[in-house]
């Protein structure tokens, strides 16, 4: 070999910002360099480092794209992660431009690269660039793999619906499969084996063995009948009998949830727990180029909405800047609902809520690294990200973190030894602050039409959800309450039976009412205009106590009001005692309630909360939306 050859071959001095392909081979060094521009078109950050421990790895290669598939899988470039991105993105271009150059369409693959075949990660998002492949053979069937693959390329769907309806065609042929013939012959195919389809999904169970819920059947189901419809009317399925189709009697039944099981919500005794430990959410995470300082009070303030406004996830990661409206001196918040296609919302919230929010604005006008998101709240991680605000991901992952962090959750359930059990953590996630919401309104007594509004449901039933009491709740809840009945005087008298708090007494705004005539009218006829406190006939009990302390504030207000009007002596004076009346019927309550034991007391607080749903559902209750005052968090 002469100098100069010798020469070609060897790599000039290298620094750390610099890489050489002299080494490799003539069609290696081209198929390299078209994997760096397809790179740098993207705005891909291209790494000397990187490149030289490639060039190191493949120097004996006559190709990349040829290459046993050995040689060029990511073990082979050691355990470095930019190094295997890069392979992995360089082969996909390579192999995307060869069968470009033979006239393959990546489509006609029974494994799809997605990013090859420009299947978006989520609807209206660019172009994906992380990897994902859809894998066809898992239907064993040629033809229905034909028209899950025709239904792929026709309606070019985001990549969670091409994973979901794949899943579901699989789980159909391996139904399928296990039927005489295996579901091969699709003209053979008759009522019997779509039936035998839709009892495999009734059945379908988790990798792990446990179950999915029948709802995620349910739809799995759906997703394999519409595949099938889609394959009659693109002419795929001409030789399938009409008898393998969807029919009415093959459903999967989304059972009603027990009503007495434990709800989603966090309970509230919960909830200050995690208030006590608010200063430490977002220790130790990062995202994107936000400073520590930022990073935290960002999800604190995140954590914060959530709770107190209960609103979803998504709703609050895509606040705009100007979320923030004060009418009146009384202050909303705007926000978009995007699951029921209803924008620019209103919702009610307290002063402290808006505090958090104006916060959290002053803070973000200031900060650096959230540049590329200048109109929303919670900016995304990097400019990079197909979307312009934060991720619910990124907020169910830092939750994650925050919540197992913490060294003590206790539960409301005590052990044999009366100390509480451990809170399952897991139950701790951004939407179940949205049924703790709902279920806070729900037990304090708001009446159902006004937490439908609070939600924005569409539907009353919806809401209904949260004020659902069994019959055997609630008479357990009748037998704890009708022993604490007292009278006008604060005096005990309690109800014979069940059937004496209910029938034999009536349900007025601030209690119980035995006056005849008032119980014969249903409540609506009372001698004296309501003024309860200053009657005999006068029945309250503990669960009525928060409609009694707000309608003492009203009647404070209201008697300001009259003197500024400079009513009459008179009027004040009976406002002032009807004041003192209601406050002595509290009073009495509470003292008695403060003498139980701990265990009795929290007995009637729960019975108290089932009564007041029951009574919001009915719709007679007069307690309005009431507001959790939280102390302010510093963080």
């Amino acid at each position: 070999m002469g100098p100069e050859q010798w020469a070609r071959k060897q790599l000039p001095y290298l620094t750390g910002a610099s890489f050489s392909l002299i080494g490799l081979r003539p069609v290696v060094q081209l198929e390299l360099l078209f994997a760096l521009q397809a790179r740098d078109a993207r705005g891909g950050r291209i790494a000397p480092h990187v490149l030289r421990t490639i060039t190191t790895k493949i120097a004996d290669l006559p190709s990349l794209v040829m290459a046993p598939p050995e040689r060029m899988a990511v073990e082979v470039f050691g355990r470095g992660g930019d190094v295997h991105a890069f392979v992995r993105e360089a082969m996909r271009h390579l192999n995307g431009a060869f069968d470009e150059l033979n006239g393959v369409d990546p489509t006609e693959r029974n494994v799809w690269d997605l990013v090859t075949v420009g299947i978006a990660s989520e609807k209206g998002d660019a172009p994906r660039r992380n990897t994902g492949y859809a894998d066809f053979t898992t239907v064993v069937q040629p033809w229905l793999r034909q028209v899950v693959m025709e239904w792929a390329r026709t309606v070019r769907p985001q990549g969670s619906q091409l994973s979901k309806r794949l899943f579901a065609t699989t789980a159909a042929s391996r139904a399928l499969f296990r039927r005489v013939g295996g579901g091969m012959e699709p003209s053979s195919l008759q009522f019997a084996d779509m039936t035998a389809v839709a009892d495999a999904f009734r059945g379908l169970q988790k990798e792990d063995g446990s179950d999915y819920a029948n709802k995620y059947r349910a739809t799995l189901f759906s997703e394999f009948c519409q595949l099938l419809e889609f394959g009659r009317q693109a002419g795929l399925m001409d030789t399938v009998p009409g008898g393998f189709a969807r029919h009415s009697s093959l459903r999967i039944v989304v059972e009603e949830p027990n009503e007495d099981e434990v709800g989603k919500a966090v309970p509230e005794s919960v909830i200050r727990q995690l208030d006590a430990y608010l200063g430490s959410f977002g220790d130790g995470i990062t995202y994107g180029d936000l400073g520590s300082d930022d990073l935290k009070l960002m999800f604190q303030a995140i954590y914060e909405l959530l709770r107190d406004t209960g609103r979803r996830p998504n709703e609050i990661a895509s606040l705009h800047m100007d979320c923030l409206e004060r009418i009146d001196g009384d202050y909303n918040l705007v926000w978009n609902n995007y699951k029921g296609k209803r924008m620019n919302r209103r919702l009610p919230i307290d002063s402290d809520t808006a505090g958090v929010i104006q916060r959290w604005q002053r803070r973000r006008r200031e900060m650096a690294g959230a540049e590329h998101s200048p109109t929303f709240m919670f900016p995304a991680a990097t400019s990079g990200d197909t979307r312009r605000h934060i991720r619910t991901g990124a907020i169910s992952n830092a939750m994650r973190a925050w919540v197992d962090g913490i060294e003590r959750l206790d539960s409301e359930v005590p052990d044999s030894d009366g100390r509480p059990l451990p809170f399952d953590r897991q139950l701790v996630y951004p939407y179940a602050f949205r049924h703790s919401y709902a279920q806070r309104h729900a037990d304090g007594g708001t009446p159902l039409d006004v937490l439908k509004e609070l939600m924005d449901h569409r539907d009353a039933k919806t809401t209904l959800g949260y004020y659902k009491v069994s019959l055997k709740r609630k008479r357990e809840a009748v037998a704890t309450m009708r022993q604490h009945v007292v009278n006008r005087s604060g005096q005990p008298a309690p109800m014979s039976s069940n059937t004496a708090y209910e029938r034999r007494s009536v349900q007025v705004a601030f209690g119980g009412c035995v006056e005849p005539s008032n119980v014969k009218a249903g409540g609506k006829a009372c001698p004296i205009r309501f003024q309860c406190a200053g009657c005999g006939f006068y029945r309250p009990d503990p669960s009525y106590l928060p409609a009694i302390e707000d309608h003492i504030r009203g009647l404070k207000a209201d008697r300001e009001i009259a003197l500024a009007m400079d009513a009459e002596d008179w009027v004040v004076r009976n406002m002032t005692e009807e004041v003192a009346a209601f406050k002595d019927v509290a009073e009495r309550m509470k003292t008695k309630l403060d003498q139980l034991a701990p265990g009795e007391r929290a007995e009637i607080e729960e019975a108290s909360k089932i009564l007041r749903k029951t009574r919001a559902v009915r719709g007679r209750t007069v307690l309005p939306v009431t507001v959790v005052q939280r102390k302010e968090h510093g963080a």
